[in-house]
């Protein structure tokens, strides 16, 4: 999701760090860091606990910008996966 990775960029800036100094922070790779900045990667609730941790926030700092907007246009792009990933919830 675009909207995490740029929280997650702009946080990382904030702090002053490269994103191969977060990736060790965060026990991964900046090249990973680097996709997940670009939106071009999701993260496992697991991740997001590490990026938080590395970046010196609570997980739930990395969520608060996404809106119902972003939320909705996820399901726009893909309601057959949308409603799969909501019912494996339940």
């Amino acid at each position: 999701m675009k909207v995490l990775g740029e929280t997650i960029r702009r946080l990382r800036k904030a702090k002053g760090l490269t994103q191969n100094q977060l990736g060790a922070l965060a026990e991964t790779h900046g090249n990973y860091i680097g996709l997940i900045e670009r939106g071009e990667r999701n993260l496992s609730a697991l991740n997001v606990c590490y990026l938080a941790a590395a970046l010196d926030v609570a997980p739930v700092e990395l969520w608060r910008e996404i809106t119902m907007a972003d939320l909705a246009s996820l399901r726009r792009k893909s309601p057959k996966r949308f409603r799969k990933e909501l019912k494996s919830d339940d």
